[in-house]
């Protein structure tokens, strides 16, 4: 499976909505208030699986589209790349209604300013591919928001 990389606004935006645990970490440093946020298991399944369903819808889109080094100018390959994508969407599906999903952030603010300066992101997955086998992946993000 794969997964994409921190989109910061997005997932502050996605935070805001979803249910979660916020508590307030100890020792961060000096001028900065530091909090866990730790999504429940089914927003974090969630956003994995739209942000997964985004990717293929985009990757099928490609297929179609002239100059994009997925298209051809030949019909029967064309079909052949949709028929291609159609089984590894669903597959993808049926191994997505069974993943764990763990997602725990870090936000660091500014005391001054209130305004975010470090975003860090551990997504955690656990699921069964195609052969049955037990899979494990973690993506960790960390995006420093700097001055404008």
């Amino acid at each position: 499976m794969w997964m994409r990389k921190l989109n910061p606004l997005e997932l502050l935006e996605y935070i805001g909505e979803s249910e979660k645990t916020v508590t307030r970490e100890l020792g961060a440093a000096r001028g900065t208030t530091m909090l866990r946020i730790e999504l429940s298991q089914e927003a974090a399944a969630k956003m994995t699986y739209a942000g997964l369903d985004e990717q293929m819808k985009l990757l099928a889109a490609r297929i179609d589209r002239k100059g994009d080094p997925l298209y051809s100018d030949d019909p029967l390959v064309r079909e052949r790349l949709k028929s291609i994508w159609s089984r590894d969407e669903k597959e993808m599906r049926q191994m997505l209604d069974d993943i764990e999903a763990a997602t725990i952030c870090h936000l660091t603010i500014d005391k001054h300013t209130q305004l975010p300066s470090r975003l860090t992101m551990e997504r955690k997955l656990a699921y069964v591919d195609e052969s049955g086998k037990s899979r494990t992946e973690t993506l960790v993000s960390d995006v420093t928001f700097g001055d404008l």
